[in-house]
Parts: C-alpha cells; sequence; structure tokens
C-alpha cells in the first residue's frame, strides 16, 4: 500500500509520457530519410518532441543543433521525473545521474585530448548539470589539457580515480580515461545500493544493476577476443569487479577462453546466453539491449509501483535519444556540406589552399613504415578516424603502448649534458644500434648516478653527525678522554633554557656535580655534567626532573668538539665536491659517443612522433587479416603527388573521399599568400582564421594595416631602424614580425613621398 501511495503520481506521469516514446518503426522510418531537414519535419509531427521542435526552423539546423535539441528532450523528461518523485525516489535518481556525469566527462576528455580548436558547446547542458550535479561546467570549459581537466573535477567523486590514474606513471590515453571512469560508475553504484534504497527497491536495483554489469563484462571479454585480440591477463584489467548472474568462476572460463567459437559455446551455456539466441542475427550489442529491455518490462509488469517504472522509462528514452542522432549522422550534413563546397568553388580568388579528405588503409603491421615513408614528405592534417569514418562497420582503436617514448625520455636527458650538439655529424643507426647507444648510455650513467647516490647517503650521514656534536663545540675538552673515565660519571645533554637557571641553582648547592655549558640556541643550553659514580644515580634523577635530555655522543673523536666539527665539516664539503664532479664525469662519458646519441635522439623523436600517429588511427578486421585506416585533410596540389607517389605501393590503398556524407569534420583553414604579405598571416591567425569557404583577408589588412602605421610613424630615421631591424629579424631569426616592420617602412616611404607632392 505504501508502494502504491507513494508512486501513484510518479507512474500516472511515466505512463503519459511513455505513449511518446518512438518505436522501432519511427526509427526504421527516420532511417529512409535523405537529410536533416526531413528528419526535424518527420520529428515535429511526433508528439516525443513536437513541443522541441516547434519553434525552429527546419531548413536552418544541421546535425549538432539537432543533437542539442535531442539532448535537452532527455534532461527534461529526467527533470520532470525527480519533480515528481519523492525523497526515496529521488535517491535513485540521484544514482542514475552518475551516467549522464561519465557521458559529460567523457565527451570533454575526448575534445580536450583531440585539442579541438573550438572545444566546448555545452550551454544547452548547463543548466541541467547546474541544477542536478556537483561537475561545474563554468570549470570544465576552462580546461585546456588532461591534466587541468582533472584538477577542475576536484569537489566531485569522480577527481580521485582520474587523478590516480595520471599519477600512476604509464602512459594514458582516452581508452584508459574511459576505463576508469566506467569502473568507478558501477562499483560505486554498486557499493552505494545498499546507503540509498531498501526492502523491494533493493532488490530491484541490484537485479538491474548487476545484470547490467554482466552483460558489460560480457561485452568486453567478446570485443577483447574479437577485435583487440588481448590475452587473459589483459581483459582481467577491463573487467568491473561485480559478479551477479555470472558468477567469478564462469567469468574465468569465458576470459581463458582459446578463441572466439569456444567463447560463443560457452557463453550459450550461461544465464544469458540460455536466454539470448545467439543466431545468425547476433551481436553482443543487441543481446545488451535486448535483455535490458526484457529485464526492465518484466519488472514494470510485475512491479508497476517500484523504481522499476522510472527505469523502463528511462532506458528506451535515452536509447531512442541515441539512435535518433545516429540515424540522422550518416547523410544529414550532405546538403550542407554541399552548399558549402558551391560557395568555396565560388571564391576561388581567395588566398585559402582547397582542401580534399583522403583515407589511408594498409596492413596493420604496416602503419609505422607508412607514417615514416609519406608524411615527412606531405603536409597532412589526420582527423580522428574513429570519430570521423563513422559509416564504417567494426571500426577499433589501437590498444598499443609506445615502445620509444621511454628510450626518448632518456635520450633527451642524454643529450642535455653534450655541448656543441648543433655540429655533431649525424650518424646512420640500425634499431639495434640506436637501443644499444641509449642502453649502454644507460648502463653508464645509472653507475655514476648509483656512486653519487652512495656519496649523498655519505654525506648525509656526516650531516647527522655534524648536528649532534656541534651544540658542544664549546667544551674544551676531548672527547675520548672523557669516554674513557672509570671513577666520574658524564653525561652529554641539553635542558630547555627555561628550565637551566634550575640546573645552575642545584649545581651551585650541590657540591658532587660540575656541569660545563658547551653551548645554546633559542631552545635549549648543551653541556655535560660530571658526578662521583656513588652520586650518580641520585643527580642523573634530580636532573632528569629539571628535564635534561640526555645526548650519547660516539666514541669516535680522538680531539675536542671544535675541532671535530672542523673535521666533519671538511669531509662533507670534500663529499660535495665529488658530487658536484658527477655532472661532469656523466658529461665526458656519454661525450665519447655524443654523435650516436644526437643521432638516436633524432630517429627517436621521428619514430615516437610517427607511432603517436595510432592515437588518430582506427583498425579493422576482416577475414584474413587487421588492416590500419587513417583519414585527414590534404592540399589538392599535395594529393596529385602523394597519389604518383603511393602508385606503386602495394600494401597501400588511398582514396579521396568524394562522398561527404562519410565524414563529418570541416576542412582545416591553409592560408597561402606571396612571401611579402605572408608575415601579416600572424594577425589573421590571432583573431581567428577564416573558414575554409571564406575570404582570406591577409592581403587587404597587410595594405590598410601598414598604410595607417606609416601614417602615424613619422621620420625616415625612425623608418630606416625599423626596416634594418625587420630585415635582420625576418632573416637571422625567421621571425614575421620582422616582416611586419620591413613592409611597414617601404609604406612609410610611400607616405612622405605622398606629404611632398601634396607640398609641391
Amino acid at each position: 500500500m505504501g508502494n502504491l501511495l507513494s508512486y501513484s503520481g510518479i507512474v500516472t506521469k511515466i505512463h503519459a509520457m511513455q505513449a511518446k516514446l518512438l518505436t522501432d518503426d519511427h526509427f526504421r522510418e527516420i532511417a529512409q530519410l535523405r537529410n536533416v531537414a526531413e528528419v526535424v519535419t518527420y520529428l515535429k509531427k511526433l508528439p516525443a518532441y513536437a513541443k522541441a521542435f516547434e519553434t525552429v526552423d527546419e531548413n536552418t539546423l544541421h546535425r549538432g543543433d539537432v543533437e542539442k535539441i535531442l539532448i535537452q528532450s532527455l534532461y527534461n523528461d529526467y527533470s520532470k521525473l525527480y519533480r515528481f518523485s519523492g525523497l526515496e525516489h529521488q535517491r535513485f535518481l540521484r544514482l542514475y545521474l552518475k551516467r549522464y556525469e561519465v557521458d559529460l566527462i567523457n565527451y570533454c576528455l575526448r575534445i580536450v585530448y583531440n585539442h579541438y580548436e573550438e572545444p566546448f558547446d555545452l550551454n544547452h547542458k548547463k543548466p541541467f548539470f547546474d541544477r542536478y550535479s556537483q561537475i561545474s561546467i563554468d570549470r570544465l570549459i576552462t580546461s585546456k589539457t588532461m591534466e587541468e581537466l582533472v584538477d577542475n573535477l576536484q569537489g566531485t567523486e569522480y577527481y580521485a580515480p582520474l587523478k590516480i590514474l595520471q599519477e600512476s606513471g604509464h602512459p594514458v590515453d582516452l581508452f584508459d580515461y574511459d576505463l576508469a571512469l566506467n569502473l568507478y560508475e558501477f562499483t560505486s553504484v554498486w557499493k552505494a545500493r545498499k546507503k540509498t534504497l531498501k526492502g523491494l527497491e533493493l532488490k530491484i536495483f541490484t537485479r538491474d544493476c548487476g545484470t547490467k554489469i554482466d552483460l558489460i563484462n560480457l561485452q568486453w571479454i567478446y570485443r577483447a577476443k574479437k577485435y583487440y585480440n588481448m590475452d587473459s591477463i589483459q581483459i582481467y584489467a577491463f573487467i568491473i569487479p561485480v559478479y551477479f548472474h555470472i558468477k567469478l568462476p564462469e567469468i574465468k572460463t569465458l576470459i581463458e577462453s582459446e578463441s572466439l567459437d569456444e567463447f560463443m559455446e560457452l557463453l550459450r551455456k550461461t544465464y544469458y546466453g540460455r536466454r539470448q539466441p545467439l543466431d545468425h542475427a547476433f551481436t553482443i550489442e543487441k543481446m545488451y539491449t535486448d535483455c535490458l529491455s526484457r529485464l526492465y518490462s518484466t519488472d514494470r509488469r510485475e512491479h508497476p509501483y517500484s523504481i522499476a517504472s522510472i527505469n523502463s522509462y528511462l532506458f528506451p528514452k535515452r536509447r531512442g535519444t541515441k539512435e535518433t542522432y545516429n540515424g540522422i549522422g550518416m547523410y544529414s550534413l550532405w546538403s550542407v556540406r554541399w552548399r558549402n563546397i558551391k560557395i568555396y568553388r565560388g571564391c576561388e580568388t581567395t588566398m585559402i589552399v582547397k582542401m580534399k579528405f583522403l583515407s589511408i588503409t594498409g596492413p596493420k603491421n604496416d602503419i609505422d613504415r607508412v607514417t615514416d615513408l609519406y608524411f615527412s614528405k606531405y603536409e597532412i592534417q589526420l582527423e580522428n578516424a574513429l570519430s570521423e569514418l563513422k559509416t564504417v562497420d567494426n571500426l577499433q582503436p589501437f590498444i598499443e603502448i609506445n615502445p620509444y617514448k621511454d628510450a626518448l625520455e632518456k635520450a633527451n636527458q642524454f643529450v642535455g649534458y653534450l655541448s656543441d650538439k648543433e655540429s655533431l655529424p649525424e650518424v646512420p643507426l640500425s634499431m639495434e644500434e640506436l637501443f644499444q647507444t641509449i642502453r649502454t648510455a644507460n648502463n653508464n650513467y645509472m653507475d655514476l648516478k648509483e656512486k653519487e647516490q652512495n656519496l649523498k647517503e655519505e654525506q648525509e650521514a656526516l650531516r647527522d653527525k655534524l648536528k649532534v656534536i656541534e651544540p658542544f663545540s664549546g667544551l674544551e675538552c676531548n672527547i675520548h678522554d672523557v669516554m674513557q673515565y672509570h671513577f666520574i660519571k658524564f653525561r652529554f645533554g641539553r635542558v630547555a633554557l627555561n628550565y637551566y637557571h634550575k640546573v645552575e641553582k642545584y649545581v651551585s648547592e650541590d657540591l658532587n656535580v660540575i656541569f660545563l655549558e658547551g653551548g645554546r640556541d633559542t631552545s635549549y643550553v648543551y653541556g655535560v655534567y660530571f658526578s662521583s659514580r656513588s652520586d650518580s644515580e641520585r643527580i642523573d634523577a634530580i636532573l632528569k626532573s629539571l628535564h635534561f635530555e640526555r645526548i650519547f655522543l660516539p666514541d669516535e673523536y680522538d680531539t675536542t668538539p671544535t675541532d671535530a666539527c672542523r673535521t666533519l665539516e671538511k669531509s662533507i664539503h670534500s663529499i660535495e665536491k665529488k658530487i658536484r664532479h658527477i655532472d661532469e664525469e656523466i658529461a665526458e662519458i656519454l661525450s665519447k659517443d655524443s654523435a650516436k646519441l644526437v643521432s638516436a635522439q633524432k630517429r627517436l623523436q621521428v619514430l615516437a612522433k610517427n607511432f603517436d600517429v595510432r592515437k588518430l588511427a582506427a583498425c579493422v578486421e576482416d577475414k584474413h587479416d587487421n588492416f590500419f585506416i587513417l583519414c585527414g585533410w590534404m592540399s589538392e596540389a599535395d594529393i596529385s603527388s602523394f597519389l604518383e607517389d603511393v602508385k606503386h605501393d602495394p600494401n597501400l590503398f588511398v582514396v579521396v573521399e568524394d562522398d561527404h556524407e562519410t565524414y563529418f569534420g570541416e576542412p582545416p583553414t591553409k592560408l597561402k599568400n606571396p612571401k611579402i604579405f605572408k608575415p601579416f598571416e600572424m594577425f589573421i591567425r590571432m583573431y581567428g582564421l577564416p573558414a575554409h569557404n571564406e575570404m582570406d583577408p591577409t592581403i587587404f589588412l597587410a595594405l590598410t594595416y601598414t598604410f595607417i602605421f606609416g601614417a602615424m610613424f613619422g621620420d625616415v630615421g625612425q623608418g630606416l631602424c625599423l626596416a634594418i631591424g625587420g630585415g635582420l629579424l625576418s632573416n637571422s631569426k625567421k621571425l614575421s614580425c620582422g616582416g611586419h616592420l620591413a613592409c611597414r617602412y617601404l609604406f612609410h616611404l610611400f607616405r612622405l613621398y605622398v606629404r611632398k607632392c601634396i607640398w609641391i
């Protein structure tokens, strides 16, 4: 009865909203439409999106605008449910919110990681997250690096797992961030469920969440075996450590299966395999969607007045939003891009280089050769193949660690010790010679560094001894002789300054004890006291009550404390010289192979950079082999030369894209101006490059800017100084500002000439 009363309002609301959800028939009809305008017109007729699209002009919208409206619709529905919910329902919705938060962080991570020029467009998400989440979009949009982005998550629960990942000391890419977020999301939700929910709610959520985690784990194992060729040890790292219907022993059996066929046979025997037809229409994604859809429908049918009603709405709503967006993603930009192309062709008189989109395909293990051979000769702006080639099936990222990164870091470190690096000849090195050079240098370096560390430890030990004996430097007695006394007891130590007057009083009144002061600082008086052996216990007790702290001096100094301090300081200084000399020794021993080291560094820089191309590449598998795909933009002039160059390469296949439905990025802007105007491109970049289909204002700016400057800046002598200085900067330092100064002088002379003509 309690559930019926608490859920009656929200269930009624969900029934009304659920009737507006898109069906499979709707998705099939959307897939048949030809452009964005037709999709928007279609959505306007549906109750689910009629209100969202009623005020927009379908002819002016592009795919990104549609995405924003769809996302806002999803957030609006969440907000409606939250407002209609009681406190217990809101606790569940806050758990559900984690999925939206992870989606947002993943989006921002990809933007920053790929260095997009206009990275963030989150105004449509800001009101929602400002209201329901601790994540500050205002802070996120200021992020320029991955480190800044993670730091801007401070105060949220996602900061700690991502910060730990960054501080792990290993190379981190998008795949690692995504994995860390997913692992945290599901494990934290699983742990929090018992604190958040009770009774039937807890039972339903445990079954739903546990099932979802099981299915995600199955997806990972399947994809790891089919696409990534991972071994079992690697797969274990990606598994969410929660086991519901599929227990740990069964997970281990699936992970350690020898082949994909064996995995499928084992999958058939699992809880989910017995309930899902594994026929020719099977995909792991379909299994995930079908199983969850059946589960949510069953939950809602059996427990209509529970969190099942909320789940059964939010899951298909989020799925529908994605499918609607993806349904228009393949073709939606065709008309927009065609219009841009026509405009672009009409502006052939501008100084913007025409760019074309191309994809490069070859054997996966050949990517390093292709990068090294061709990308050093041709200028190409690579794009992320996974995000650009949306119409290609089974695209997978490269999951490989750069094997040259550590060696390059070592090489950079060693070359830093060398002088006259620029004048060294280049030495051709094989791969084995390259790494052997770095290994040899590293062994020598580590030996000397070990020697340095030993010296530092020895020096630190001497400093500790000095700290002990230095306070007693005022004593004029031989320490070794004092240590040999048999009939007199002695105690080295210190007493707090505010108690020292009591010690002095006691000593003056007791003829059986002598206290010699050795030195003092702002807090303590240091010294030694002597007493008879028979009376030592009584004196020790009294002085201890006066806060005397005993200090044990080593019996290794056959001299006074002052002389001992001098000896220690001399030893410390001597070791300091040896430590400073270590760097000279390192430089000397490295200089023997300086030419090889510099050559190795340069080669490793190229290899590491080429290997990092994998971050933007995708790989795809067919029946016989694995292939890589690289895509990006190249100028029309370079493309013709590039195609001629690769024509005889049997392992390479290049396609210049004419079908603009296959990619979504905008062409980059590359300026081309006469040499005299080229320095002024800096101002264009400063204020923002024009779009690829717009006019290049460089020449216009150069003429107007320099003329105005010349009109305001008088005197031939000053102008001559500018010209000379500008020429020197331009020629020697290759600075664009030098070109500006030289050009300004030319226009200054022109101004003077005009003024003279007018005066005459």
